[in-house]
């Protein structure tokens, strides 16, 4: 299991055409591990209540889900200039963003804890999409994964270099969160709303944009199963807590969701299986 792996951190190249990273922020498949690290980030009360006052997530939780696609794609970039425009604007928007929630706790966007704990939700829903897709990391694999989402994090902070706040060994990130999981989320209103409306409320496509009430009906159908493999493919003591009753085929309906796209990777032209082609369809 992962949690048993203590791995010293292998060089990280984000913006070379070896990059781990960097490849799977345009992968469609990479959506399902978003999706599902939106809503850990959410059970975290320092970002939900800064999600809850500060962003516009609750009337548009698909354009967040967009721009978190977006912003990561602009910070791996392999143009310089790209990844500094994305790096200030991060830090600009960010330092507009703190508070306290409803019950007086302070939080604030530049947080590096909360910071850190967006970076981490990414990296381990990215180990689950692959464990659920039927192809786990090797630890050499994984090790070079998690170098490079410490770099992230230290660009989304503003810098080019260092490995930002996240622990230095694999072993110490796996206890680190399991302790975040077990003992810091909460059944936050941002993680409810996230899980009620996220695909609720994903727009039209062009072809139905003039035809809503076919769009209507089978967004209706579709939702439900999204949420539900979303919902399955989170930890368990996580699902208790946000009071998610456990589905009778839940599993074998995530499994089946994270399988297909894993497939559909692998066999589909390149072009279909693009993130920014998919988020496209639906913008």
């Amino acid at each position: 299991m992962t949690s048993e792996i203590a791995t010293a951190p292998a060089p990280a190249d984000l913006y070379g055409p070896d990059s781990m990273l960097r490849r799977l922020s345009h992968e469609a498949r990479w959506g399902l591990a978003v999706a599902r690290a939106t809503v850990l980030e959410a059970a975290h009360p320092q970002i939900g209540a800064a999600l809850i006052d500060n962003s516009t997530f609750v009337a548009h939780p698909w354009r967040r889900l967009r721009n978190t696609v977006l912003s990561a794609q602009r910070l791996v970039d392999a143009d310089e200039r790209v990844r500094r425009r994305e790096a200030a604007r991060l830090g600009r928007m960010h330092a507009r963003i703190a508070g306290t929630d409803a019950e007086g706790r302070p939080y604030s966007a530049l947080d590096p804890g909360a910071r850190a704990w967006v970076v981490a939700t990414l990296f381990e829903s990215t180990v689950t999409m692959y464990r659920l897709g039927g192809r786990s990391l090797d630890v050499a694999s994984l090790g070079r994964l998690y170098a490079e989402f410490r770099l992230f994090l230290a660009l989304m902070e503003g810098g080019e270099g260092g490995e930002g706040g996240l622990p230095p060994t694999l072993r110490e990130f796996w206890r680190y969160y399991d302790l975040m999981v077990e003992e810091r989320l909460e059944n936050t209103e941002a993680a409810a709303l996230i899980l009620h409306r996220l695909f609720a409320q994903v727009p039209a496509p062009p072809v139905l944009r003039d035809r809503p009430a076919v769009w209507a009906a089978g967004r209706a159908l579709a939702a439900p199963l999204a949420t539900t493999v979303t919902v399955g493919s989170l930890p368990a003591s996580l699902r208790e807590r946000l009071g998610l009753a456990e589905i009778p085929g839940a599993r074998t309906l995530t499994h089946a969701a994270y399988l297909s796209t894993d497939l559909a990777s692998r066999l589909l032209p390149d072009a279909w299986t693009r993130l920014e082609t998919v988020m496209a369809m639906f913008d």
